[in-house]
């Protein structure tokens, strides 16, 4: 920018370049206080522009030498030649280290590794650190901007470490602003003016060039240093109670809904506790909807038959054994469940009449093993003994495993709980992903004449022509349900319901479903009976024969 026009522009604007370099409101912002869940700025490396120089440091002190430092006639530390040189014997270690690489390679932040363990935080790429919930939700707790060279981290994790650690946080902030103004001018006067208080202490001074200094026009200058504490956390007396939510269990004879809590300590149970309450197995009714959150996120939750994990941290057992609801014991929900997936649950419950299926009360109550009828967990069943079985019996795969970015697609499979287009469409992307695209065709390519070789390409091609060359029998509905799978996938559905549903299920030949979703079980039946067919297909002693050769 031309000097001469800045000057204009600034004596134009004698008033706000008067409150500029009196820096009342970064006095104002650098002491400023924070809620728990605020995050704390503790760094900002050294930022220069023609009017600004601003920096903001920090280190980690006794508790016991806090006085000590407000009463220091200098700043704690300071930058220096690309790195930090401590002038307070008072200094211990930092929270942010700036790492320098003299311009071999480029510079960057550090979060305090003893900060990261303490919290056991969790960093994908080094500049974003959260921390795990008991609940397996994550939150930030600290963030690094490389390019920026800034550093916050929140409130309430910093003072619990600060606890542990019987020290303070201390933070210096630093900020010159130039005019090309004098004092004179901007109606202000040379001198110091300092101030402080319990937790911090700070000191601006006003001052100008010596005339004939070049300067680029600069005339005058203000430096604010301010020099901020923050203290430990308060010790907990002890630890908040777990919270339970109360369930929907029934309806009374006039229709009135039932509730009860869930906290375990207040049911009925075989050991005659709590006489007259609701029984810890007293069934609690869910719409199907309320599993859809936790598929939404495969890489933290799994959901198995009857069982709903998050990670390490929580396992509830479900009864997921029907069409239109999810039954879960109501002590369980109190037991397994964090209360903040208590309240999520909450909002799905409603009474029914009917309680556990027959499958889960037989594995729950009586302690049989018992396989489910649904057509979902059927499939998940055969589509695991294949790959258990399928390599010990050819000696090699003939569905390959999914990589590790689909396995997602499993616990996807199942049949839906809304009749809504979306949902039906992922579904066949699923199955064609699973079972079509996963067809080991390097394997049945054995099977293939030399010709067919160079003409068949297609998994599906090349499985129906080894089939046929090897004379297995029934195949022929098996290749016609993965073209259909193959041919919904690639055409998508262009309508929600109406015709559409009815030319899809004449397509799969099950005719007379109401819906999509009953369309869809009756193609994962179709799934199950390829995968059943697959599995007889390794055991097949003239197929293993040949594959072996």
């Amino acid at each position: 920018m031309d000097i001469s026009r800045h000057v204009t522009i600034v004596r134009m604007n004698v008033e706000a370049e008067r409150e500029r370099l009196m820096q009342t409101g970064a006095l104002q912002s650098a002491r400023q206080s924070l809620s728990p869940m605020g995050m704390l700025t503790v760094f900002t490396g050294l930022v220069t522009s023609l009017k600004r120089h601003h920096s903001i440091n920090s280190a980690l002190v006794p508790s016991s030498e806090t006085k000590q430092l407000l009463e220091y006639p200098t700043t704690p530390f300071l930058e220096y030649q690309g790195g930090f040189q401590d002038i307070s014997p008072v200094v211990t270690k930092r929270l942010v280290i700036p790492r320098h690489f003299y311009g071999i390679r480029d510079d960057y932040l550090e979060l305090s590794e003893d900060f990261r363990l303490f919290h056991n935080l969790h960093s994908d790429r080094g500049d974003q650190f959260t921390l795990i919930q008991d609940d397996g939700n994550e939150e930030t707790v600290a963030q690094l901007d490389q390019p920026d060279k800034s550093a916050r981290v929140r409130l309430s994790e910093l003072k619990e470490y600060l606890l542990a650690k019987e020290m303070h946080l201390c933070i210096q902030t630093h900020i010159l602003e130039f005019s090309v103004l004098s004092l004179t001018d901007l109606g202000l006067r040379e001198g110091v003016y300092q101030g402080s208080d319990d937790l911090s202490r700070w000191k601006i001074d006003f001052l100008e060039f010596d005339e004939g200094e070049d300067l680029n026009g600069l005339r005058a200058f203000t430096r604010l240093r301010v020099l901020r504490f923050v203290e430990p956390g308060k010790p907990k007396s002890e630890v908040p109670p777990k919270g339970f939510e109360d369930f929907v269990i029934g309806l009374t004879d006039d229709g009135e809904e039932i509730e009860h809590t869930s906290d375990p300590d207040s049911l009925a149970n075989y050991f005659g506790a709590n006489r007259g309450a609701p029984h810890f197995l007293t069934p609690v009714s869910f719409r199907k909807g309320v599993l859809e959150k936790y598929r939404q996120q495969p890489s933290k939750y799994k959901i198995s038959e009857n069982t709903l994990q998050c990670g390490g941290l929580w396992s509830l057992p479900i009864d997921d054994d029907h069409d239109d609801k999810v039954v879960v014991w109501l002590g369980d929900l109190g037991e397994k469940l964090p209360h903040s997936e208590q309240r999520y649950w909450r909002s799905f419950n409603f009474a029914s009449d009917t309680g556990v299926s027959r499958t889960y009360y037989q594995r729950q109550l009586m302690a049989e093993m018992v396989e489910s009828d649904r057509a979902e967990h059927r499939f998940s069943e055969t589509y695991s003994e294949l790959l258990r079985c399928g390599g010990d019996n050819l000696g090699w795969d003939p569905l390959l495993q999914l990589h590790e970015s689909d396995q997602y697609l499993l616990q996807d499979v199942r049949v839906p709980a809304h009749d809504e287009q979306r949902d039906f469409d992922g579904l066949v992307l699923a199955l064609a992903k699973i079972l079509v695209d996963s067809i080991n065709v390097k394997e049945f390519r054995r099977f293939l004449s030399d010709e067919q070789r160079e003409e068949l390409g297609k998994s599906i091609e090349v499985l129906e022509a080894a089939t046929l060359n090897q004379g297995v029998d029934d195949a022929s509905d098996h290749i016609a349900f993965l073209k259909n799978v193959q041919a919904m996938r690639s055409s998508g559905s262009a309508h929600r319901k109406g015709s559409n549903y009815r030319k899809i299920a004449r397509r799969f030949g099950i005719e007379g479903r109401d819906d999509l979703p009953d369309v869809f079980k009756g193609i994962l039946e179709q799934a199950v009976s390829f995968l059943e067919f697959f599995l007889e297909l390794t055991k097949n002693e003239d197929f293993r024969r040949n594959s072996q050769q």
